[in-house]
């Protein structure tokens, strides 16, 4: 694959909707490391767990959980390396697509029931969020707990297709 179809690609994946919101972009890359790196403690107790069963003796489901984790162990290295621009055109395309995946997928796996809950009745709040609040929550995403990150996200959503309604209203 030649340079110029990557440059077009990057292209294509840093118009993320969400910066039409009018509000700004969330770094996608760092919205992604965040929810990667993110280490519940439920998880970590099951991966120990499953760490030291033989590989013979998993379930189903510890197999589904060890390779999830595994394949976002590795969806973190190739994440920095991209960073870095030190990614192979495999590597790019393979992060490139691991990136356009609906982030939710992984929040959910990753907040607990009792996060989730947190988040559910944080919900109808969201739409109350100022334009400055949002923007501050941006400049400080590195420090949000991941309740207010998934709830900074769902906020951007939110403004993006509040934004998109108003656009259609006008055609």
């Amino acid at each position: 694959m030649n340079q110029s179809y990557i440059n077009k690609l990057e292209k294509i994946n840093k118009n993320n909707l969400r910066g039409k919101s009018g509000l700004g972009q969330l770094d996608t890359i760092e919205e992604w490391l965040k929810w990667l790196k993110y280490e519940p403690e439920f998880e970590t107790k099951a991966i120990n767990s499953i760490e030291k069963k033989k590989a013979k003796d998993l379930s189903l489901d510890e197999l589904y959980t060890l390779t999830t984790y595994k394949e976002r162990q590795e969806m973190i290295l190739l994440i920095n390396k991209y960073k870095e621009g030190c990614c192979s055109t495999d590597e790019y395309l393979k992060v490139l697509n691991y990136i356009n995946k609906p982030i939710d997928s992984i929040v959910l796996d990753k907040l607990s029931k009792n996060e989730l809950a947190c988040v559910k009745s944080h919900i109808n709040s969201v739409s109350n969020y100022t334009k400055e609040e949002l923007q501050n929550m941006m400049l400080n995403y590195d420090e949000l707990n991941m309740i207010d990150a998934y709830l900074l996200h769902i906020a951007l959503d939110y403004a993006f297709v509040n934004k998109l309604g108003k656009t259609n209203r006008k055609m």
